[in-house]
């Protein structure tokens, strides 16, 4: 189902507003992200992206995507999370980019929200180091199922479709 979501989000057109900051080479530090919005299947969607990222060189030496997909506890029924489930997300988005920011594992480049879940995107360069902190992550945080993964995604195909 992962897939397909991946698949159907690229054939959706986005309005976007944008939240520039200065740009530099590193991609710990680049930060100018857009929101945009759309729909799927009649349900509305949500994808925050780091544009600052488009600028980024040598792409290939971080060529792994991790993902965090958190279902959502108790949404709406447009599919998207409450304002009190919404400050949980954001307490997770935080704890796992505390996580992964610390030593520079991975740093953060979409933020899909839609139909009951919401997936942060990461990419890295050091997929063993990263598996390792996932480990330490756990399955659960503040009450809510994570699922991850890591798999190589050397074109970045989930950023390439949400930035274009």
């Amino acid at each position: 189902m992962e897939k397909a979501l991946r698949v159907l989000l690229a054939l959706i057109p986005f309005v976007g507003c944008s939240n520039d900051s200065p740009q530099s080479e590193d991609p710990f530090v680049l930060s100018s992200w857009t929101v945009y919005q759309g729909s799927l299947n009649g349900q509305p969607i949500f994808i925050r992206a780091n544009t600052a990222l488009k600028s980024l060189m040598h792409r290939e030496r971080f060529g792994y995507r991790v993902g965090f997909a958190v279902p959502l506890l108790n949404p709406k029924p447009d599919g998207l999370p409450t304002d009190e489930e919404m400050n949980q997300l954001n307490g997770i988005e935080d704890e796992i980019e505390k996580l992964l920011l610390k030593d520079k594992l991975a740093f953060p480049a979409v933020v899909i929200t839609s139909k009951g879940m919401r997936e942060f995107v990461f990419y890295s360069g050091q997929p063993a180091a990263v598996r390792r902190q996932i480990d330490t992550l756990g399955s659960k945080v503040g009450g809510h199922e994570v699922q991850t993964y890591v798999e190589a995604d050397s074109s970045w195909t989930i950023y390439q479709q949400f930035t274009k």
